[in-house]
């Protein structure tokens, strides 16, 4: 993470308390909402109604255009990632949607087979 945002010139407050660095310049042309808000604001912050464990791959993604899903999640999880997807609005939206569904998949075989032998 620190190679790829370095310090960083803007700040993603999440629910939680914790924050996410992110350079200015990248949110502006990979998120459509950020592009808007910056329009709008010239803070350095931003107060996001989500948690830290779903903007971090988020932001990540809008810095890099790479997108894993974690080892270890449950629907909850996808259901709030989903939200926070939604909430940013990143440009490249389809290949986040196709990972997690790539990983939903994956993750429904996994859990199956477990079951049949069970």
């Amino acid at each position: 993470m620190g190679r790829i945002l370095g310090e960083g010139d803007y700040s993603i407050k999440c629910s939680d308390g914790y924050s996410m660095p992110a350079l200015k310049m990248v949110l502006n042309v990979s998120s459509y909402f950020m592009h808007n808000h910056f329009t709008e604001s010239k803070e350095n912050e931003f107060i996001c109604e989500h948690k830290i464990d779903v903007i971090k791959p988020v932001i990540l993604y809008l810095h890099s255009l790479c997108f894993k899903m974690p080892k270890s999640y449950n629907l909850d999880f996808v259901d709030r990632l989903l939200d926070a997807i939604d909430f940013f609005s990143p440009e490249h939206r389809d290949e986040i949607e196709n990972v997690i569904e790539h990983s939903l998949c994956n993750k429904f075989v996994e859990v199956s087979f477990l079951k049949f032998f069970l």
